[in-house]
């Protein structure tokens, strides 16, 4: 039997709310929905603060991995134990998704021999030293797209410093309005592009909670070789709850990136 009352809050980038009433009819007060936006701002400068050479400010989407995170976040567990307590702390950096302007195979033939420096855009065989499940060499442009909720990692991920592939966001986090919370990181020289690297073409990144593993390559649920223990039994991969795809901002040692994210809650 079909109950005479629900309530049903959903919370993603276009909200919606739908309220039945006992005995049906309208609820007297108009409710808005509670939408889940977010901005993105890179801006690569010649020193920390300074002058701005180039940036990107776009719209990211916010993952179904990021939908879970909230209700898990906010919900308890029997003994009103948390399900989860697992906040932002992480961004990671790639080269993929479709607004990389670079084909991949000539990223490939550029920096063939750097597995470490570029992740799984070099030979994806792991007994060569990359990264996946795949018999051979990686194939094929990127095809990510920052319009898509299933994305569960990033396509083609490069290493922030030397075996790790995460950077910190500034603690504590500010708030510039209500509702609105906004993670900070720098980029310094010599951080992404280092060693042979000195030119990486980042053009993909992803929002993470404290429980990723840096060290890991933040490679997509289907592509992880072992995938690290998961937050909840039985969830998989569940780290990266927003992604943003840009036209690639070249990364160099003449210049520090800066990130700003914001995730609004209005």
């Amino acid at each position: 039997m079909e109950p005479t009352f629900r309530d049903v809050v959903r919370i993603n980038d276009q909200a919606a709310q739908r309220r039945w009433r006992r005995g049906g009819g309208a609820p007297p007060i108009p409710q808005d929905p509670i939408p889940v936006g977010s901005n993105v701002r890179l801006t690569l400068r010649d020193k920390p603060g300074g002058d701005v050479v180039d940036e990107r400010v776009s719209h990211n989407i916010f993952l179904n991995y990021g939908r879970e995170w909230i209700s898990e976040l906010v919900g308890l567990d029997a003994g009103y134990v948390p399900f989860r307590t697992d906040r932002i702390r992480y961004m990671a950096f790639g080269i993929g998704g479709t607004d990389q302007l670079i084909p991949s195979a000539t990223l490939r033939a550029l920096w063939t021999g750097f597995p470490n420096a570029w992740g799984f855009t070099n030979p994806a065989d792991p007994t060569t030293g990359g990264y996946g499940v795949d018999s051979g060499p990686a194939v094929g442009d990127p095809a990510q797209t920052d319009t898509d909720p299933l994305v569960t990692g990033l396509e083609y991920p490069v290493q922030y410093e030397s075996a790790s592939y995460a950077d910190d966001v500034a603690a504590p986090a500010s708030f510039p309005e209500a509702g609105t919370v906004r993670f900070t990181t720098v980029l310094g020289y010599n951080q992404v592009s280092f060693g042979a690297a000195t030119s990486v073409p980042i053009s993909e990144i992803g929002l993470f909670t404290e429980t990723a593993d840096p060290l890991d390559p933040p490679l997509p649920a289907t592509r992880q070789v072992t995938p690290p223990i998961p937050p909840l039994p039985g969830l998989g991969v569940r780290y990266m709850v927003a992604y943003n795809t840009f036209p690639p901002l070249s990364k160099t040692s003449a210049f520090v990136l800066q990130v700003d994210w914001e995730l609004r809650f209005a």
